[in-house]
Parts: C-alpha cells; structure tokens; sequence
C-alpha cells in the first residue's frame, strides 16, 4: 500500500513517461470492479489477487516477458 501517492496515480506516471512507458505494470487492487477499471485505465498489464501466489506471480512475469518479446518492445 503506498500512503501519499495512488497506486493508480504511479502507474500513469509510468506509462506516459516515454523512458519508463515500456515497464510491465503488474496491480493487487481491491477485488472491487471499480478499482480493476482504474487500474486497466491507469494502463496496468496484469492483475493479482491477494494473498499473492509466488506460482502464479511468476508465470505472469513470465506471460508479460514473452508478450514482450513477441510484441518486440
């Protein structure tokens, strides 16, 4: 959780920044619909629920590299 800043407002940031627009954003937001669309319109990559599963967080790392590679970013 981060306290002054949203992390909605931090993943915005990243994506309209030309240097960093290229980082995979993965969010853990509130299993609340609102919050999924926030981020999605933030510009996150990935979702996960908590508790995080390290099995899953990695093959979504995983998922977000090769789209990576096949998109050529």
């Amino acid at each position: 959780m981060l306290t002054r800043i949203s992390s909605f407002h931090v993943c915005r940031t990243l994506k309209n920044d030309h240097q960093l627009s290229k980082i995979s954003v993965l969010m853990t937001p509130l299993a609340h619909h609102d919050a999924i669309q926030s981020g999605i319109e933030a510009g996150a990559d990935d979702f996960l629920s908590k508790p995080l599963d390290r099995c899953e967080l990695f093959k979504r790392i995983e998922a977000l590299l090769q789209l990576r590679n096949i998109i050529g970013t």
